[in-house]
């Protein structure tokens, strides 16, 4: 009741409060003291001077924009005159509850998007490798010409090796033609002799490799080594 009684006393012309003592009236004060007031069960409405209330006074302080000014004569810091006036202007005081929010809007439901790993396609999707289509007809026809393979040409034939001279005297007949071989060159019928024959250097060789084998067995034997 002594507080309600200071806060009465303080008011001054034109419904507002000042910061204290001798000071300038502005909106900040005038909302404190409205929320003690509100606090402590009084009505706000019913504290005049010079024929306005405290709440007269903010509402004659508050811009087109909606903003609060600190005073008549001054327009300072307007996020922090108006975050702290906002409480006393809706007739509350400290704590407030917090108000409820909006219901938010349930997503809409989107259809599912074909899998990548399905192996369908989906619809929409184009061909890139098929045809057109018979007209009236169902299904795809032949790839188009771009993506046809070119046509296989005959691998040419290697020319039949020149018979030597006197061939036809000597053998009684025209020489073997050698077909190629795995790696791509030709080799002589064996039974032409030729002297291109793999088989004769491998005779050699082994022939060779044998006598050596021989003849050192038979020195080891007769020296004793």
């Amino acid at each position: 009741d002594r507080g309600l009684s200071y806060l009465r006393r303080a008011q001054r012309p034109g419904g507002g409060f000042p910061l204290g003592g001798s000071g300038a009236v502005n909106s900040q004060s005038t909302g404190w003291a409205i929320q003690g007031i509100v606090a402590a069960g009084g009505n706000p409405s019913s504290y005049r001077r010079g024929g306005a209330s405290a709440p007269d006074y903010l509402a004659a302080r508050q811009a087109s924009d909606g903003h609060y000014r600190y005073s008549a004569s001054s327009d300072q810091t307007p996020i922090w005159v108006t975050g702290e006036v906002l409480v006393a202007a809706a007739g509350k005081s400290f704590p407030v509850s917090v108000p409820p929010r909006a219901p938010e809007a349930s997503p809409k439901a989107t259809s599912p998007k074909p899998s990548s790993t399905s192996g369908v396609p989906p619809a929409s999707a184009p061909s890139t490798t098929a045809s057109p289509s018979t007209p009236g007809k169902g299904g795809f026809g032949a790839p188009p010409e771009r993506f046809a393979a070119p046509p296989r040409q005959p691998t040419p034939k290697a020319p039949a090796p020149a018979s030597p001279a006197g061939g036809r005297e000597r053998g009684g007949s025209e020489p073997t033609q050698s077909a190629p071989s795995a790696s791509g060159q030709l080799t002589s019928d064996v039974s032409t002799g030729g002297s291109s024959s793999p088989w004769i250097p491998l005779g050699i060789g082994l022939a060779t490799g044998g006598l050596t084998l021989g003849a050192t067995w038979w020195l080891a034997r007769r020296h004793g080594w």
